[in-house]
């Protein structure tokens, strides 16, 4: 996949007729008016073209930079995000124009394109996002190893006087790359939210007898209560779901309670959901 000017592709020789059959067929997407997509359109597209059209003064940052870095989000965005030092802040159709101090080593290059660091859009998508979702993307990154926490602190501290700057913080404070995936930092938000005791993440039961052993979701040991996060992806062959209940079997044999949650339980049951697990913490 490409990106190119109209002017561009004319300049390489191709006909304005050329350009539009190639339009009409399928071969090449609008991306702005002027700026086409040379093969499949996806996220690194868009980008290039909003970046394309605005001028290169601007870097790609907040949720358009998570994706283009790998930083999970909680929900998908509908619209490019692009930072600048200097002008206003705009919203335009798919399209929107931040206007903040732009330190170098805020900056890394991606291909062609200039995209804030994993430690900027962390912070940088912490200082606006709903803490749910601003939660999700640090960890995400932390898990990956994207960043660290020390260097999501040097960025607090850079921007230590921007608007939003304490809800990173507080962001920032509770991130834990230990979480596998944005429903293990759903339900660990939700637990703290509720007022359970804080688990153990990623604890592990053993069987000192034979050796054996398993990592858990969440542990709280003195409880003797387990609870795994299931979610979309975790089963994706049928082998998978006998060889997690041969599993869960195992753990049960223990003495521990095992107590499965879900996305849907999570996220529109609530309180449901912590009740049940209070209820096994006893």
């Amino acid at each position: 996949m490409e990106v190119v000017s109209r002017a561009e592709a004319r300049a390489r020789g191709l006909t304005e007729a050329e350009i539009d059959r190639r339009l009409r067929d399928g071969s090449w997407r609008a991306l702005r008016r002027g700026v086409y997509a040379t093969g499949a359109e996806g996220v690194g597209a868009a980008v290039s073209a909003a970046v394309r059209a605005l001028g290169g003064d601007v870097v790609v940052s907040h949720e358009s930079a998570a994706e283009l870095l790998g930083i999970p989000l909680l929900t998908a965005p509908d619209t490019v995000s692009v930072t600048r030092a200097a002008g206003s802040t705009r919203r335009l159709s798919r399209l929107r124009v931040h206007v903040a101090a732009l330190p170098e080593d805020h900056i890394r290059s991606l291909g062609r394109l200039r995209v804030t660091t994993p430690a900027r859009t962390v912070v940088d998508l912490a200082r606006r996002l709903p803490h749910p979702a601003a939660l999700v993307a640090a960890d995400g990154a932390l898990h990956l190893g994207l960043t660290s926490p020390d260097d999501l602190t040097r960025v607090l501290v850079r921007c230590s006087t921007w608007p939003g700057i304490r809800r990173a913080a507080r962001v920032v404070r509770l991130a834990d790359g230990r979480a596998e995936s944005p429903l293990e930092t759903l339900c660990r938000d939700l637990f703290a939210r509720q007022g359970l005791p804080a688990p153990i993440l990623q604890g592990v039961v053993a069987d000192r007898s034979t050796g054996w052993h398993a990592r858990v979701d969440f542990l709280w040991p003195e409880s003797w209560t387990v609870v795994e996060a299931d979610g979309r992806v975790k089963y994706g062959e049928p082998a998978d779901l006998w060889r997690e209940k041969l599993r869960q079997e195992r753990i049960e044999e223990l003495g521990y309670l095992v107590r499965r949650v879900t996305w849907s339980q999570v996220t529109r049951q609530p309180e449901a959901t912590v009740a049940r697990i209070r209820r096994s913490l006893g």
